[in-house]
């Protein structure tokens, strides 16, 4: 089955340039080789408006609505009046370079993440949009649907597949103290990757998780086993009052600066590929 590449990138909504927090509420999907290209809204914009106090309902439509002019193709119904005298905005929309020149330039308040690619082929490529959907727009999932580690790994894999890298190793040979499994998930070059949630229904759990991945980097940093990690975890981690993102990310920061010459890199899913190129 031939396979192709999937490009995408996540908008964010930022209300605040002091704060810097922000808010996923959309992720556009361009694939080439179908000619097809989507934007895909955040639905439940109440949440949008609980999260900025000085939520404009209008602008933040007219904002979307441009947003779906410029790149949905097939050109959705409502729109297509407004296609006159713009027939040819879609003419490149066969290029690895649509989508770079689409999300180049947004009015304050919104912005793309950095443009990342999957491998996906005809049979699967609508679950794969399924799952980024269900990733990056997390406000539109029932709470009962968990981001899971597993399918950090699985998006992950679909990635590093798309950058036809020949140095890729999976589950590198590198074991825990008390448990056979690989404490990575991956091995690019010198950069170990493991992927993360911090999505979990119960606090007990993720707690659990947390500290052996603490545990398990402490110790193979220390006995100089790795030097370079990157550990990559859903998108909208912090977005939470009671999130441990802040605290993991201080331990990280910690055991990097316990050690010389040791790099880790807590990244999203969104903004994975840049911190690899790194």
């Amino acid at each position: 089955m031939e396979n192709f590449k999937m490009f995408y990138a996540v908008l964010r909504y930022i209300p605040s340039s002091i704060r810097m927090e922000s808010i996923n509420i959309g992720i556009v999907v361009h694939i080439p080789s179908l000619e097809y290209s989507h934007f895909y809204r955040l639905k439940n914009t109440r949440r949008v408006a609980s999260f900025d106090d000085e939520y404009d309902k209008d602008f933040f439509k007219m904002t979307i609505d441009s947003l779906r002019f410029d790149l949905n193709y097939p050109t959705d119904t409502d729109q297509s009046p407004l296609s006159l005298g713009y027939e040819n905005r879609f003419n490149n929309i066969n290029h690895d370079s649509f989508l770079q020149e689409k999300i180049s330039f947004l009015s304050n308040g919104f912005q793309f993440s950095p443009i990342q690619i999957l491998q996906t082929n005809y049979q699967d490529w609508k679950n794969d949009v399924n799952g980024l959907k269900k990733t990056f727009l997390y406000y539109d999932r029932p709470k009962s649907q968990r981001i899971t580690r597993r399918e950090v790994e699985k998006i992950l894999s679909k990635n590093l597949r798309s950058y036809n890298l020949s140095n890729v190793q999976r589950h590198p040979d590198i074991k825990g103290d008390f448990s056979d499994e690989a404490i990575f998930d991956f091995k690019v070059g010198n950069k170990y990757i493991k992927a993360l949630s911090f999505d979990y229904a119960r606090k007990s759990t993720m707690a659990t998780e947390l500290k052996s991945a603490l545990y398990d980097l402490n110790q193979t940093i220390s006995k100089k086993k790795v030097s370079h990690v990157i550990i990559a975890t859903n998108d909208d981690y912090s977005s939470k009052a009671d999130s441990p993102y802040e605290e993991f990310s201080n331990n990280l920061k910690y055991i990097e600066a316990t050690y010389d010459n040791t790099n880790i890199k807590l990244v999203p899913l969104s903004e994975f590929r840049q911190a690899l190129n790194e």
